[in-house]
């Protein structure tokens, strides 16, 4: 009898070695052919830069600005300024220690001593003065992004009309960088830690009104009920707004079976403990 054929499996890293192999080829055949021309007489240049000179005519006297803008611009570099007083206040020890002990809360003395290390590195490298401003940044769009999410979440949840309008508006905030909402930013409201705050909240916000969406829904009209009697999970759709439920009362509140949802896990779960206790 043949022994069978070993068909030999190339390496793991081949793959991505031939594709690196094959960026650096078609970057050498295309090299300076097809560049998109830079045109200064193109009408997107000239609207471009017509709407650049009109906000800078009009950030001073337009209602735009003065009631909109600049109260935005000034909330988020007041809440910018606030964050990084109190981490600055702290000092290094007090941000060491309270890092360390967040990690430790989190997620046991690991995750403690690598936050302690991370802080402690960035410091003895000399970037904790910028490291400071970027941590205030990031906690100021965290502030900004829960402040306006939760409340668009649950307005989302509650409104299917609302979802429907606000779902394709989070899918484009989610997809675009950071980085290009900066443009607009910088120009709206200057450079500064405003803008850099406002276009991180933009990046930010859509996961806490998704997920406060999710969780604000009202409940679905199909209901368990666990029936020691069957042995099974039974499902019971009511068209009011009482609930109605077929064979004896549930189990109490501390069995996952009397909680879950009408799916295959609830079933499985139910079927689980049901063997168990006999």
């Amino acid at each position: 009898m043949q022994a069978p054929v070993r068909v030999r499996r190339l390496p793991r890293w081949a793959a991505p070695v031939a594709g690196v192999v094959a960026v650096v080829a078609l970057y050498v055949a295309f090299r300076g052919k097809a560049v998109l021309p830079h045109d200064d007489d193109a009408t997107l240049f000239h609207w471009l830069n017509d709407a650049r000179d009109w906000v800078d005519a009009n950030r001073n006297s337009s209602p735009i600005f003065l009631y909109v803008v600049n109260h935005l611009r000034l909330g988020a570099a007041g809440v910018y300024e606030g964050i990084q007083a109190a981490l600055v206040a702290l000092g290094w020890p007090g941000l060491l220690g309270l890092a360390a002990g967040l990690g430790w809360l989190a997620g046991g003395w690991r995750i403690a001593l690598v936050s302690l290390a991370g802080f402690a590195g960035v410091g003895v490298l000399g970037f904790w003065e910028a490291s400071v401003e970027t941590l205030a940044l990031t906690l100021s769009a965290v502030v900004l992004s829960l402040l306006f999410g939760i409340p668009l979440g649950i307005w989302a949840g509650r409104s299917p009309r609302v979802r429907r309008i606000v779902t394709p508006v989070l899918d484009v905030m989610q997809i675009m960088p950071t980085f290009s909402y900066l443009s607009p930013m910088v120009l709206l409201f200057l450079i500064g830690p405003a803008s850099a705050t406002i276009a991180t909240t933009i990046y930010a916000m859509p996961p806490a009104i998704r997920i406060t969406a999710s969780r604000s829904r009202p409940p679905s009209s199909t209901r368990c009920r666990w029936s020691p009697a069957s042995s099974r999970t039974a499902c019971v759709r009511s068209p009011g707004p009482s609930w109605r439920r077929r064979g004896p009362r549930a189990p109490p509140t501390g069995s996952c079976c009397g909680r879950s949802s009408c799916r295959w896990r609830a079933a499985r779960c139910c079927s689980r403990r049901t063997r168990a206790s006999s």
